[in-house]
């Protein structure tokens, strides 16, 4: 090996070393900054963002469908809190509100308010619900994940 490509060799594999420990230095720093600005910005985030109760007994949808006793219900996941920053649409879910003996129904009609500003309540029956319709189903148990659920309420909210 001559002098000039051993001096070629020895350039090359500088410079490779030297690439290699900047690329080290540039993964070490992004992963220990994003864990730095996740510790430090995690309060605030829970401050300007609350996470969600761990005990949610209502929840409110659009009716996408009604069979027998079971109204489907397509609500926003309460697990899917966050601002999404590349606009896309919060999560949904499908959960089916039961209908039993005791569950009454209510209609909220703000179009109608009173003298003193309440909006119209007016009792309701399931075959007044249509599918599209934007109601508030309250439970006795905790429905935050449930699938399926006893309503022992169904508000349908009607605005002008």
């Amino acid at each position: 090996m001559t002098p000039r490509s051993r001096t070629i060799v020895f350039i090359f594999v500088g410079l490779a070393v030297l690439a290699l420990v900047l690329a080290l230095g540039v993964y070490l720093g992004k992963n220990q900054g994003a864990k730095e600005t996740t510790e430090k910005l995690s309060p605030l985030l829970d401050y300007a963002f609350p996470k969600p109760p761990d005990v949610i007994k209502s929840l409110s949808g659009k009716i996408t469908g009604i069979y027998g006793g079971t109204v489907n219900l397509l609500v926003p996941d309460p697990n899917d809190y966050l601002p999404h920053t590349d606009n896309t649409p919060r999560a949904t879910q499908t959960r089916f509100a039961l209908v039993t003996k005791d569950t009454k129904f209510f209609l909220i009609d703000y179009s109608k308010l009173s003298a003193t500003g309440q909006p119209r309540i007016a009792g309701l029956k399931l075959s007044d619900l249509k599918v599209g319709d934007a109601v508030t189903v309250t439970s006795t148990e905790n429905i935050k994940d449930a699938e399926k659920f006893d309503a022992t309420e169904i508000s349908l909210v009607k605005y002008p």
